[in-house]
């Protein structure tokens, strides 16, 4: 194992040039979802080995649960300076896991606080608030909307019923043709009547399903709307459906939790922050067909929004380089969405990237595998 177990702590830093320069030369579709894959990786193996170096560490505590063996000078002398980095991997964790639930914690608050101020409203996809304050951000739905506990049964219960209604309705329907049978017309009548009954729990199931199962929606307040005109208005739509669409918030709650699990992969954090926007502007642009009123939208929206409630909730006001983003919708649309070559810049760092990914992966690998057999060397039968 040796010092490869140190390793994925560090080869985040192979992925700094991609940040900047992936930004700047690659299709925003492919960078965001480069670097997301990136940062999730790296992380992922960062993490790993901490939780190997907390396995030495903790052997080393007295009165720790663990087999006796763990302890033994064979097992520690795996891993280089066991007694500093085994000990202090152990707060490091700590530290991590601690960083990742509070900004779970705080996604899933706000959706589920989104979603509940929203009851009440008319069910449409966009929906306009009567405040002068001036904001719009895409608010996602599903089961990822942070539902509580309680309500995530009651969606699996909605679905149960729904399902089974379904069935009782074609059931209804393929005995409706006794209709026609006059030796059974009574009977007809009466099943006729229970395929209503079947077509209002249907209804009922289907209502509890929407209610507990939010649908992605775009919330945007009079107070913006009325600071844009009607091409603006289009652009801002344009541009919240296709967050909605490319489901950016995950991109952006995964570099989130990736920064929070390895600090080096901050940069990458604020690299994909930028690309989904560039993502959600090229969409727009294509869709609004005029990339100069998406470039006033974002403009305007820039000068007086505030923004999404949280960072990993995507809006068209996102804080970040806006200028840079207004330039890139005047300039002409970006090339095709295709891996850069080697003998370009963007290509070398977009390849040294993947090599120190591939290098973090095969180094956690080696080191689990490594740790795992000691350890059970070590473990009396």
């Amino acid at each position: 194992m040796g010092f490869f177990i140190f390793l994925p702590l560090v080869l985040p830093l192979t992925a700094w040039p991609v940040a900047r320069l992936a930004e700047q030369r690659l299709h925003p579709n492919v960078a965001t979802r480069l670097l997301t894959g990136v940062a999730v990786v790296m992380a992922a193996c960062s993490t790993l080995c901490l939780a190997l170096l907390m396995v030495v560490g903790t052997a080393q505590l007295p009165g720790n649960p663990l087999p006796d063996g763990w302890s033994d000078p064979q097992v520690r002398e795996a891993v280089p300076y066991e007694e500093i980095a085994g000990k202090a991997a152990i707060p490091l964790l700590l530290v991590v896991a601690a960083g990742c639930w509070r900004t779970l914690a705080r996604h899933r608050r706000v959706r589920r606080q989104a979603h509940r101020a929203l009851e009440g409203l008319p069910g449409t996809g966009v929906v306009v608030l009567e405040d002068t304050v001036p904001y719009a951000y895409a608010l996602p739905g599903g089961r990822g909307s942070g539902a509580l506990p309680g309500d995530r049964a009651e969606h699996r219960l909605a679905r149960h019923r729904l399902a089974r209604h379904r069935v009782a309705k074609h059931r209804v329907a393929k005995d409706g043709g006794a209709k026609n049978r006059t030796a059974r017309g009574g009977s007809a009548k009466n099943r006729t009547a229970r395929g209503g009954s079947a077509k209002n729990r249907i209804a009922d199931a289907a209502a509890a399903e929407n209610r507990v199962a939010p649908k992605d929606r775009i919330v945007v307040t009079a107070g913006l709307l009325s600071c844009l005109d009607a091409p603006e208005r289009r652009a801002l739509f344009a541009h919240e459906r296709a967050h909605l669409v490319a489901r950016h918030h995950r991109h952006l709650l995964a570099v989130q939790l990736a920064a929070r699990a390895n600090p080096f992969l901050r940069p990458l954090r604020t690299a994909v922050a930028y690309t989904a926007e560039r993502w959600a502007d090229e969409e727009a642009a294509h869709a609004v067909g005029d990339r100069r009123a998406v470039a006033l939208a974002i403009g305007k929206a820039a000068l007086v929004s505030q923004g999404a409630p949280a960072p990993t909730l995507a809006g068209l006001a996102a804080p970040g380089p806006v200028p840079r983003r207004v330039a890139a919708l005047l300039a002409p649309a970006p090339g095709p969405r295709s891996w850069p070559s080697l003998f370009t810049s963007v290509g070398l760092a977009a390849w040294t990237a993947a090599a120190g990914t591939l290098a973090s992966a095969m180094s956690s690998a080696n080191s689990t595998v490594t740790l795992v057999l000691i350890l059970h060397a070590a473990t009396p039968l």
